[in-house]
């Protein structure tokens, strides 16, 4: 008798483990994307009615510096030109630091904001 109630609540351990660990969300790419602190993805813009990339960035990430813009690596110009970029045409904005802009614009550049279009 007590074996049996041993086995069953083994069984029921068992499957209470498998059944709790199949939601995949901490693992899912999209989700660590939509979160992320320093890029906003296509997906992000397009659940709100954002029509500038300059809206996107005032709502979803208030706490960006304005500092200037790149688009398509190449420079566009200070904060204010994101007004100039439709959100439906882009891909993702990424806020890079002083680091990673100087690796990929050069030893002067600053903290920027890199807009990719679709």
């Amino acid at each position: 008798m007590m074996f049996r109630v041993v086995v069953a609540l083994g069984a029921v351990l068992m499957l209470a483990g498998c059944a709790s660990g199949g939601t995949g969300l901490v693992s899912d790419p999209a989700l660590t994307r939509r979160t992320s602190t320093n890029v906003i993805a296509a997906d992000e813009i397009a659940r709100q009615a954002f029509k500038t990339a300059g809206q996107a960035v005032v709502a979803l990430r208030p706490n960006w510096e304005h500092v200037n813009v790149y688009l398509d690596n190449k420079p566009f110009g200070r904060f204010e030109k994101l007004e100039e970029i439709l959100s439906d045409s882009v891909k993702e904005i990424r806020m890079l630091s002083r680091q990673e802009a100087r690796v990929r614009f050069g030893t002067d550049a600053q903290q920027c904001i890199l807009v990719t279009r679709k």
